[in-house]
Formats: C-alpha cells, structure tokens, sequence
C-alpha cells in the first residue's frame, strides 16, 4: 500500500546532497503595471512593532501604507483606514512583496491597510483578521470512543464540538453561528489560542447547513472573518448488541486456539443491528490464523491489562486483525511475535467502503522477524536503506488504517517495522497516545487530511530508530488540513533523525504556459503524468507573471489542465509554473522534541503553514527546504514563530556515531528554480551555539521577514545569503 512512504524516506536520504547539486537561476522578477497591481496574502498574527509582508503584484512606484486599527468606531473598514492620517514608508519592497512595521504606539487588533503610491494605486487588506482553514467535528466528550458516533471534516453531531483551526484568532475570539433562516448567534468558546479554537454546539439544534466564522472582536463585524460551512447532523447514541466470546466457545486460557470460536461470534455480530460488540472476559485469546471482523462490530475486553489476544502460527499472514470499515478494538493487547500487519482496514479508494475505525485504550505489541531486523545495529546508511525497503515492499505497518473518521485514542503501538501507517485518512484524531517506533522503525501519514494529532507521545527504543512522514502523492494528490499540538517526539536519531516532516510529493512538469484564460491552462511542454491521478494536486507559479500563487487541479489530460478557480492574478507566456502534489494548512504547535536530528521540516512543497511555540532540545532544529526534490517544489506563506532552541547536542551523535551537521538551527534554503515567498521567522529563542540561517542562492526568497528572534550574538547566529530587497533582517 505504500510505495509512495518508501521512495519518501529514500529522497529524505539524500535531499540536502542533491539540492547542493542545483545550479541557481532564478527566475527573473515580474513587472506590472498600475493597474495590474493586486494583493495575494498577508501575514499574521502580527503585534505593534512587529513587521508584516504582503505578497501579490506591485509596480515599481514607491510604496506607502495606510493605517487603521479597526473595531472601536464600527465604520466600514475601507471607510476607516480612508480617514486614518497613520502613513507608514514600505520597510521593502519589489514586484512580489511588500512589508511594513506596525506602529510601536497602536495597541493589538486587526488592522486596514492600504497600500498606495503616487501613480493612484489603492490596495486594500485587513491584518491579523480572523481565517478558518478548516473545521472538524467531534462528539461530545463521552460519546468520542463511541462505535456509532463519528470525526468528519465540515460536519458535526447536534451536540457536538467544533474544532476550528486557522491563524489570527486573537486573544478574545467570538465564534458565530448563522444560517439562512435564523438570526447570527455566538458559541460557547470551551478553549481558544491563536490557531485553534474549541467551540460547542448548542442543543437542540436543528440539523441543516451553517456558517461559521471568527470575529476578533465583539459585536465588530469588521474585525470578522471568512464563512465555513459545516453540516450539523441529528446524533442520538444507539444502544449496541452484546455478545460475549466465551458462550461461542473461546477458552481463553493462554493454550486453547481460539481462532474459531472468536470468528463465529465475529460472523454473529456481523448480522446484527444496529452494531454489536463482542465481549471478551479477562483472559488470554490466542489465534493461529487471521480474525476478518465484519462491519459494524467493536472488540471490547476489560482492560488492556486483563485481555490480550495472542498471535501465533506456522504461517505469517498479511493481517492478523482486518475488516473494510466500520469496526474497532477496544480495553485489550494485541501481540505478535513476527506480523506483517497487526490491524489494518480495507485500502479501497470508495471513501464509502473504508474507514470509521475506533481504537481506544489497545497496546499493540508487534515484532517484524529477524530475516528483516537482524543487521549490525551500526550498519551503513545503505545497509539501512536497503532493510527499509525490505520492510517497506513486505507491507509491515502494524497498525494500518485508511478512509474517513479514524479514531486512535489512549492506544499504544510498539513496532519494529512501521509502526503506524494512515492512507487518505479524511477526518480523524489521534490523542493520548504513545507510539514506539523499534530498530528501523517508522511512521507515515499520506494523502491524509482533517487530521488531529494532540497529546501523544512519538518515541524510539533503539539508536537506529527514525522518526516519521507526513506526505502527498499523486493519486490523492493532497497532504492537508493537520494539525499537529503538544506532542512529545524523542529518541529518534536514525536516517536524517527527523520527529516529523512533509516528504517528497513528486512532480509531473516545471516550464512556461501556451496559454491561461480563467481556470484553463495549456502548458508549453509534455507533463509527465506518468499514468497516475493528479487531481487534488497543485499548479504553483513560482516565476514571471502571478509568481507566488497556486491552485488545485481539478482535471487534466494532456497538455490541458483545470483548476479550482482561477488565478488573482492571471498568469502568461512569462509565467514558469510547476506541478506538483500539493502539502498545505500545516499547524505544528506547542511540540516537545528532544534527543533527535531534524526536529520538524518542510522537505518540498508547504504551503500556508505555521511552526510555533515548540521546544526543541538535542535536536537538529526546524528546516524549511525548497528545492527540486521530486519535482520543482515551493515554500509558499510559512510562518516559523515563538519556538524555543534550547540545548546543542544529539543522541543521534553519542549513541549511532552519525554526525549532524546542523544542529539547533532554523535554516532556510532556497535553492532556484524552487520560490520561497512570504516566510516571518520571529520570536524564536535560539541557545548561545543555535542559529537562524538563510541560504538563498540565486535570490530563491522574497518577501521574507527575520526579526525579534533572541539569541547571544546576533551577528554571527543569524545569518543570511544572498539578500535582495524584499528580505528584511531585524537583529
């Protein structure tokens, strides 16, 4: 199932060593007219004093900014900023980005601006307002490991708790409900920071579809943001058909093989609505063949202290514990001594016949065998390599689950092998969680969307243990909507020693356009489309006209493609344009890392992703890396803010013999033809041996702000390559 995480962690392998192979050329800046000019994104949060950059289309003519901090008078934005005398000079500035500082004597809020020149242009935004860029809901709290409720993206049980994820939400937020036929109202706030809101549902509430959005402010519908629409669904809980494995004859003394007993009850519940959970009573369940759990069935013993099902036998199958969709495990341990896949459901494609797996309170225990594991543990890099293929090509994801509505709660997995695989999971959580990952151990999220991953703990138990993947290929195309808080990664030195980072989405074409006219595009060259669905990926502008937008594909054939929707700014004959699967809406926040190499990256293309407040100690740091890896791949609109570098050292260094060459760093590269555009790195805390650095050969980077970040030496710890002038450098 997972060829794409194996070349994944192959490019990984050597990435830096091909980027360091490209040649730079840049391509050259557009120029637009007065009346081309437009504004594509705006930073944010962003505090008085801090800098903002504003990417989008400019002209040459000098720049000034316009000022007005809204919400106290409730005129229409424009109107406000209008009026203001606040003028502030363009800090920098070329045809893709612009940035300015907010006036250390305005107070916190959001902002209209408008940009303006001479020549009569007046481009109007707002800073710091409020933007969802996607809503997940969940059950009530007691309902959360229930069979019959469910975690969908865009969609909520009457009830229920939405989970708001996007950037801006300030220090006092107000969540608005409306709908067509109902007056707006606000929503009880459970918890809020600036990237994730928690907001609970009244009831009862009428199913149908509404709005949701954000307001800064009170009562001040300027400082209000975009319009979510999520569907709230009727959820009353059912009650369940109870079996009990011991009256369908499973011993469960350690000796007897329960395998058959446990599968006629299985086949039992499966005719039964409208679901059934099979009992298992303390005890010791051993199985010599596999367990094919029918829809709608939930395994639940009495505590994973009390009940483990044992597997064992002459022959080792592909799964030990499957079914396609819509079953669980739940208060009981799962062990076996060489798997291939402890638990694994359907990797169909139909969204409809995959998914709505719950696993609550299960330890897996899973050991690949010695033929895969059994290697010097200070082998060669391709020595490892080559046992990770092996692992990869033999499908040992011990725990491997795909579909919509995936649930992993209070679970532990220990692995080997790959510990955790998740394939276009779309909707899901995994909290309180703790996942060991053995010698040539891995994890790996593809194509997965809607994601909460909180509270768990990611951790290796042998030097040569790596870390994990989150990725996109195409067939899926799209690697988004995750939100990543408060985990713990530690003890993961082997490979590059990543905790976690986006890997590898290939490429199918960089060059220039025959044509653009709304959302058709012709390109100038043959794509390699290499017989795969690249629906869902990107086409990103990273040079000539429209440079520093991208929109998803929504068909193609041949030298043809459709979008979305169309470009701000349209693109031309000048335009260099590149495809790629698409990694986007990162949120990795509040993390602990310690005793790895690379601590979170952004390996290829990110767009509009966020790193903030974790602490990384012994670990290599935050990487952010454009280049061609795969295909020619873009960091768009990254925001690396308040993380904390705190110790020089590393476990990979002490215990494999490997060296790191860049430890407790926030490095940049942007290597051309690859576009860095709209990155903030401020507020981070760097250790007295830590360091900021930006290589920009060819000047691959623009509009990129560096500022506030605290540090000993500022002069020697942070550094910059090539600068140009859309980068500002504030020591």
């Amino acid at each position: 199932m997972y060829p794409a995480a194996l070349l994944t962690l192959l490019l990984a392998l050597t990435a830096s060593a091909a980027a360091q192979a490209q040649k730079p050329s840049a391509p050259l800046l557009p120029s637009y007219q007065e009346n081309e000019q437009a504004i594509v994104w705006v930073s944010g949060p962003a505090r008085p004093g801090d800098s903002v950059v504003v990417t989008g289309a400019f002209s040459a003519t000098p720049k000034r900014i316009r000022i007005a901090r809204l919400g106290s008078s409730g005129t229409a934005w424009q109107k406000a900023v209008d009026q203001s005398t606040e003028i502030v000079s363009a800090e920098s500035a070329d045809s893709e980005a612009i940035s300015f500082v907010i006036p250390a004597k305005e107070s916190d809020g959001v902002y209209a601006i408008r940009i303006e020149d001479d020549g009569g242009a007046r481009l109007y935004a707002r800073v710091n307002l409020p933007e969802i860029e996607w809503i997940t809901g969940l059950p009530s709290s007691q309902n959360l490991t229930r069979p019959d409720a469910q975690v969908l993206p865009g969609a909520a049980p009457e009830g229920g708790t939405l989970r708001i994820f996007g950037r801006c939400f300030g220090e006092d937020p107000v969540v608005v409900m409306s709908s067509a036929s109902a007056k707006p109202v606000p929503l009880k706030i459970v918890q809020h920071g600036r990237w994730s809101i928690s907001a609970a549902l009244p009831a009862p509430l009428r199913a149908g579809t509404y709005g949701i959005s954000v307001q800064a402010q009170k009562g001040q519908a300027e400082t209000g943001g975009n319009s979510v629409n999520v569907k709230v669904y009727p959820y009353q809980p059912a009650k369940p058909r109870i079996l009990n494995v011991r009256s369908c004859g499973a011993i469960g003394d350690g000796k007897a093989d329960d395998t058959k007993a446990i599968q006629s009850c299985l086949n039992q519940g499966g005719v039964l609505t409208p679901y059934a959970v099979l009992q298992f009573p303390a005890g010791k369940y051993r199985i010599s063949a596999p367990l094919v759990i029918p829809r709608h069935v939930y395994l639940a013993g009495t505590s994973a202290q009390e009940v483990s099902i044992v597997a064992g036998g002459a022959k080792t199958p592909l799964r030990w514990i499957s079914g396609d969709s819509y079953f669980g495990l739940s208060n009981m341990t799962v062990v076996a001594e060489d798997p291939k896949q402890m638990i694994g459901s359907s990797e169909t494609d139909d969204s409809s016949a995959t998914g709505h797996v719950v696993l609550d309170h299960v330890i897996v225990q899973a050991n690949a065998s010695a033929q895969v594991t059994g290697v010097p543990l200070l082998t060669l890099k391709a020595d490892q390599a080559r046992e990770l293929v092996a692992i990869g090509r033999q499908k040992r994801n011990t725990v491997d689950l795909s579909g919509p509505d995936i649930r992993i709660l209070s679970t532990t997995i220990r692995s080997n092998a790959y510990s955790l695989s998740l394939y276009r999971v779309k909707g899901g959580i995994l909290a309180n969680d703790a996942i060991y990952n053995g010698r040539y151990g891995y994890y790996a999220l593809g194509n997965c969307e809607n994601l909460i991953i909180e509270d768990n703990r990611f951790s290796g138990t042998e030097p040569m243990t790596s870390g994990g993947a989150y990725f996109s290929t195409p067939g899926g195309g799209v690697s988004q909507n995750i939100y990543t808080a408060e985990n713990t990664y530690d003890h993961l030195p082997a490979n590059d020693g990543e905790a976690v980072t986006t890997d590898g989405p290939n490429g199918a074409y960089f060059g220039r356009l025959a044509s653009a006219s709304g959302v058709h595009l012709v390109l100038a060259g043959d794509p390699n489309w290499n017989k795969q669905d690249w629906r869902n990926a990107s086409v990103a502008i990273i040079g000539g006209r429209g440079a520093g937008q991208y929109r998803l594909i929504q068909s193609f054939t041949g030298r043809k493609i459709g979008l979305e929707g169309p470009f701000d700014i349209s693109p031309d004959s000048s335009s260099i344009i590149t495809v790629v699967a698409t990694q986007r809406h990162l949120i990795f926040q509040g993390n602990r890392i310690t005793d790895t190499g690379n601590g979170i990256g952004l390996y290829g293309t990110a767009y509009e992703s966020v790193i903030a407040e974790n602490t990384l100690s012994r670990a290599g740091g935050i990487y952010l890396h454009a280049a061609k890896y795969g295909g020619i791949q873009p960091n768009l609109f990254i925001q690396v803010l308040d993380n904390r570098l705190v110790r020089r050292g590393s476990f990979k260094q002490g215990l494999s013999g490997v060296w790191i060459n860049d430890l407790e760093v926030i490095q940049i590269q942007c290597f051309p033809p690859a576009l860095t555009l709209g990155l903030v790195v401020r507020g981070n805390s760097l250790s007295t041996e830590a360091a900021v650095r930006l290589q920009n050969p060819g000047s691959g980077a623009h509009g990129v702000i560096i500022e506030q970040n605290q540090c000993a030496n500022p002069k020697t710890q942070i550094t910059v390559q090539a600068t140009n002038s859309s980068i500002v450098v504030r020591r």
